[in-house]
């Protein structure tokens, strides 16, 4: 069997993979624990919750950098 990565996470009592998985009898599993990140931040008196704040921003950034890098742009911010 190749190696796959699967999402999972820890239930309290044991090991959960997040989607249904074949998983043979006896298969080998190296299972890596992840730093556990800050799931909400106070912003301006707004908590986010960075699961789907993350995804957000880099979505808008690309929409963002169209619109700022233009020509338009350029000239509107010249003078400052």
């Amino acid at each position: 069997m190749p190696s796959v990565t699967l999402n999972a996470h820890f239930n309290g009592q044991q090991i959960v993979l997040d989607e249904a998985f074949d998983l043979p009898e006896n298969a080998k599993l190296l299972v890596t624990i992840l730093e556990t990140p800050n799931v909400t931040r106070d912003l301006i008196g707004l908590e986010l919750d960075l699961d789907t704040a993350m995804p957000t921003m880099l979505v808008s950034e690309a929409v963002l950098r169209r619109d700022w890098d233009s020509t338009e742009e350029d000239v509107a911010w010249a003078n400052l």
